[in-house]
């Protein structure tokens, strides 16, 4: 399928914007951990409002190994948003792999609400149990930021099963013309 030129140039807009968030979350990543004041943050979060500076250094690299989890999440959906823009580049909007893309943008999504859904009590108990008992925490979230991330996933993944019905459908009519 022919894309007219300036829907070409934003697609390869938008995969220079998805690159540049490939290269650039691993960064952010480690300045935040490593040196939050370098980005004008006190101190990283952490799940239960415990103070960073009363966590123990085990404890510490605990809770920044745990979030390379969702990073390596939203990096494969961002990976797999760059893969779709290569081929909407090349003018294959409803090719299979086109679809596999779409679909695999929607699943890495709600992989990375599930995660995220999961990890957060994991990480306040492990933040909190040098904690006296009776002051440990059991903290559980659910944010707008996670229910539109699902709506979001849920509706590419959906649109990648219209789209595969969509595509046998054109199949099916060509064989009869």
């Amino acid at each position: 399928m022919h894309l007219p030129a300036h829907v070409i140039v934003n697609v390869r807009r938008l995969r220079s914007l998805a690159t540049l968030a490939l290269v650039l979350m691993p960064v952010l990543f480690l300045l935040y951990w490593l040196s939050p004041q370098s980005l004008g943050f006190v101190a990283p979060t952490v799940p239960g409002g415990v103070a960073w500076g009363s966590l123990s250094a085990g404890q510490q690299w605990m809770a920044r190994l745990l979030s390379l989890i969702p990073l390596a999440v939203a990096a494969w959906a961002v990976w797999r948003l760059r893969t779709l823009l290569d081929c909407y580049a090349r003018g294959e909007i409803f090719s299979l792999a086109a679809i596999g893309h779409v679909a695999g943008v929607g699943k890495a999504w709600l992989v990375w609400v599930g995660v995220n859904m999961v990890l957060e009590p994991i990480t306040s108990v492990l933040m909190t149990w040098h904690l006296p008992q009776g002051e440990r925490m059991l903290a559980v979230r659910l944010d707008s930021d996670a229910l539109i991330a699902a709506l979001l996933g849920s509706t590419l993944w959906v649109m990648s099963w219209v789209m595969k019905a969509g595509r046998r459908a054109v199949r099916e009519n060509e064989q009869f013309i």
